[in-house]
This record gives C-alpha cells, structure tokens and sequence, in this order.
C-alpha cells in the first residue's frame, strides 16, 4: 500500500511538472477571480431586475424636487424637500440630470450606482482586516441582503446614502489607527459630516466612532489631523448648521412634520428600547415578508442574530473595536429618536450598520477558517446558510410582490396612457384629497422626471371648475369614490364612456352608502364635464405588508 502510494504521488508530481508554470498559476488562482465575477454579477442582476418597479413609489419625489432647480440654475439649497436633510443627495442627483438628462428611472439608477459601490467598500474593508477572502465575503453578504437591495440600492431617498457613506468613514478611520496614516482621519470625518447630513439619525452612530478614537487610538489625539478630521466634518454638515442657524431651527420642525404624533425624546426611552434590536436582528435576517411579520424567534433570524453578535465581539478583541462600538451606540441611542425599525422601509435607520456588520461577519469567519478543518468546515456551512436564507428571502418577497402586481407597472401604465391621451401644453393636475397617497406619489414622481407640465391643487369645494376659469381643459386622476362629489356636485358631468360596461364611478353604493374606492379613473375635464379615458380597476396592494 505504501509503495502504491508513493508511485501515486510520484505520477502526480510528473503531471503538475509537465504542465507549463503560467497554465499552473492561472489555475491555481482561478477559482478567486471567478467567485468574484460570481458575486458581482449576482449583485448587479438581483439590483437591476426590479429596480424601477420593487419597492413601489415612497415619497421619494420630495427628495427628488430640490434638483429640478439646481440644473435649472434657478435655487441652490441648503436642505433638500423635507428641511431635516442636507441637500447633497439633491446635488448628486443635479450632476447625473446634467450628464444623462431628466429621466423617470434617473434617481433610482444613482442609488443602485451607490448600492454596488459600498459593495465595493465593504470588500476593500474587509480584505483590508484579513484578506481577500473576507472582502469577498463581505460583498457576497451584502449582495444578497434583501433589505440593502429593496432599499439601500433602489429607493431614491437621501437615506439611501448613509451605508456608503458610513462605511467609508469607518474604513478611513481604521486605517488611520492601523497603518499610522492620520491624514486618513480627515477623509474620515468628512464622510462622517456627509453622512450625517444625509440623514439625521446617523447621528447615533457618531458616539461610537468618537470611543473607538479616544480608546484605541489615543495617540492621534495629538496629531494635528484629527482636530482638521473636526473642521472637515463640520465642514461637511455645514449646510445643514446654515439653514438651522438662519431658520431658527427649521430642521427640527421639519423632524416633527414628518412624524406627526409621535413621541420622541427621553420620555419614551424605554418603550422604544428593545425597537433597533428587534429591526436589526429582522434586517441581518433579511426577514421581508409581504404577507406577515417576521419574528425575531425565527430559527434563521436566531441564528444570523447569534452569529452577528460572536463576529462583533470576537472581531473586537482581536481585530478591530470599530464596528461594536458603533453598533452598540447606534442600538443606544436609537430609541430616543425612532420606534420602528423593521425591514424593508424602515431599516433605513439601520442601515448604515450592515455593512459593518457583515464586514465583522466575513472577517470572524474567514479568521475562524485557518484554525483548522474542521473548523473550515463549519465556517463554510455558516456562509452557506446565511448566503441562502437571505437571498431566498428576497425572491419570496419579490415573488409575493409581482403575483399580486404589487409593483410600479400599474403606476407606469397608467401614467403611459395619460401621456398618450394628453394635448400640447395640456396641465395635468393631481389633488392628494382624491388619490391613495401611494398612487398619487407615483405619478407625481413620473410625470415631474419626464419633464410634464403638472401641478397640484384642490379639486374639491369647487375647485376642479375653478381651474377651467384658467384652462379649457386639463387631465387629472380621481379615484371611484369621489369622482361623483368632484365632478358632478360641481355641475360637471360624468360624460358617457367607452372604457368600462358601466361608469365605474356610477356604481351602486355599499352598505354604508359610500361608493367603492378601489379604482382609478384618468379624465379630461371640460366645461361640457368629466370624460373616462382610462381606468385602473384595481391599484395598491390590498392587504400586503408593503411597510
């Protein structure tokens, strides 16, 4: 047996010397490269597929707005639509207008463009604490992340800027420490003021980052650079200071705008506590169901829960504080800021800690993995796991969402129609008391990125024939239930039609003697009245978790 395999291994060495040195280092390095382009082309396909259509239109065209002015030159402001954001998504959406022009899918384009560069950071990051193959387990994690994909890599939210953003600031200011660079710091602290502007919850990531300086990098402390890394974040979120200095606060006021009725402070401190946990553990998991919500009892939620944790501890003590420290800060000081957390749209908050996170993740177990084989193993089992959980979690939603036309096509078509139907320098007019909020802003944010002349007004109260004291005629879209009460209380008829058997705004009342609400109608309206063009019978998403 002995004398057998000696012969075998003495075969197998003749084999590898016949083969020329350059054909053996290719195929000894292939397997890397090709995981690479594996994981790239993963991230681009699960990213683009339903960009334009998954999730379905938020309030992004609010964010979306300010830029219009900025390529036309006419404003250049401080804060963005709602005044608690800096303008620097409104710029960076202002420079692809000048180089691509204005475009419905635009501003969802930039944000994948953002999704796949963190990506980036996340594998440099990553390689950086301990290989390549940890950065390029840190790109797979991410890649596959339903709420990094939903979210962070589609919505055209200012928000949508934070993980790249924070991420680059960890990574800078890890650098700094490890290789003595502290000119790094000052990149640092920049895309930390970015951030921060970005969003204003970012701020509860900042404690973190200050403890990891004063702890473990204590010496830069004396270095000229770290009180420039100050002026460069501050320097950064100076727009956002401006505006608050000049408007008294407004950016405060804005905050209260947007979240009418809820409580925030110390006062409901410990009734939101456990809420960042309970989002975070949900969005490691990514736990997007448009059926239920997920539990954090889950066994897979449990399990990538348990091992996020181990990577952040074990990664601290041995590598780098960094992502803990922030992790911890952020799960602090979030409840006094916010009470929902929960993947897809609310993550948003948290989302500047996943790549962090599963930077922790790849590093713990690409470190555990050169112990020994069993241990190989085991890690091996842990990425698989995690890897497939995640991305089966998307399709599901993805899946769930297009079977029951959850999406932006009904939005688009509709909207395709309107523009078929509508005249030369005709208005089209939209009043958000006839519409489902989530229609009404889907065709806003169609019609404004495809350069239509719309408005928004009351058609209410007389106000629909009021408007044709200015026009002959404009398009508008009112949904089934209140076509009668704006038009034909308005001495506006409901003119014959061709789109539907019956007048679908005619139809009987229900038991409560209102009429159904649940479809849609585009109609040009004149001083004859209301004429049907177009109906869609069924918008929204009925009873799906869209969040």
């Amino acid at each position: 047996m002995q004398t057998l395999s000696l012969a075998l291994a003495s075969a197998r060495a003749r084999t590898l010397q016949a083969i020329p040195s350059w054909l053996l280092a290719a195929l000894t390095a292939a397997p890397f490269p090709l995981l690479v382009l594996a994981v790239w082309t993963v991230a681009v396909a699960v990213r683009a597929q339903y960009l334009t259509d998954i999730p379905r239109y938020t309030d992004e065209i609010n964010e979306i707005l300010p830029a219009f002015d900025i390529v036309r030159g006419t404003r250049f402001p401080l804060m963005s639509g709602p005044k608690h954001l800096g303008a620097l998504f409104d710029y960076v959406l202002a420079g692809a207008m000048f180089v691509f022009g204005r475009s419905p899918d635009l501003p969802r384009t930039v944000v994948f463009v953002t999704g796949l560069l963190t990506m980036l950071l996340a594998y440099g990051y990553a390689r950086s604490l301990a290989g390549r193959w940890a950065g390029l387990l840190a790109a797979a994690l991410l890649a596959v992340s339903a709420p990094h994909v939903l979210l962070s890599s589609r919505v055209a939210w200012s928000a949508s800027l934070t993980p790249l953003l924070g991420l680059g600031a960890a990574w800078a200011l890890d650098r700094a420490l490890s290789q003595r660079r502290p000119w790094l710091l000052v990149v640092a602290g920049f895309l930390a003021g970015l951030a921060l502007q970005a969003h204003p919850s970012f701020a509860a990531l900042l404690p973190g980052f200050a403890i990891f300086v004063l702890f473990s990098a204590r010496r830069l402390i004396r270095q000229p650079q770290t009180y420039l890394a100050g002026v460069a974040f501050v320097a950064a979120f100076s727009n956002v200071l401006l505006y608050n200095w000049q408007s008294g606060l407004g950016g405060v006021r804005s905050v209260n705008q947007q979240y009418p009725g809820e409580g925030l402070g110390g006062s409901v401190y410990v009734q939101n506590f456990w809420a960042p946990v309970h989002g975070l553990l949900l969005t490691l998991a990514s736990a997007v169901d448009a059926t239920r919500l997920p539990s954090i009892t889950d066994p897979f939620v449990v399990f990538v829960g348990a091992l996020s944790l181990l990577a952040l501890v074990v990664v601290a003590r041995r590598v780098t504080s960094l992502p803990l420290l922030v992790v911890l800060s952020a799960v602090l000081l979030l409840p006094l800021v916010h009470d929902k957390f929960d993947p897809p749209l609310k993550a948003r908050y948290l989302m500047p800690l996943v790549p962090l996170i599963h930077v922790a993740m790849a590093v713990f177990l690409v470190r555990a993995v050169r112990q020994s084989v069993w241990r190989h193993a085991v890690a091996l089992g842990m990425v698989l796991v995690v890897l497939v959980g995640s991305f089966g979690s998307l399709v599901r939603y993805e899946s769930t969402m297009l079977a029951a036309d959850c999406t932006n096509r009904p939005q688009r078509a509709f909207i395709a129609e309107l523009e078929r139907q509508s005249r030369p320098d005709e208005w089209i007019l939209l009043d958000e008391g006839v519409l489902p909020p989530a229609e009404r802003l889907g065709y806003l944010t169609l019609l404004e990125l495809s350069s239509k002349r719309v408005g928004e007004t009351s058609l209410q109260r007389q106000g629909a024939r009021t408007e044709l004291d200015e026009r002959s005629s404009y398009l508008t879209a009112v949904s089934d239930g209140k076509a009668v009460q704006v038009f034909e209380k308005q001495r506006l008829p409901l003119l014959p039609q061709t789109v539907a058997a019956v007048h679908p705004a005619l139809r009987e009342p229900g038991a409560d003697g209102r009429r159904p609400m649940q479809g849609i109608g585009l109609y040009r309206v004149t001083t004859e009245g209301a004429a049907l063009l177009y109906h869609d019978a069924a918008p929204g998403c009925g009873d799906l978790r869209t969040n």
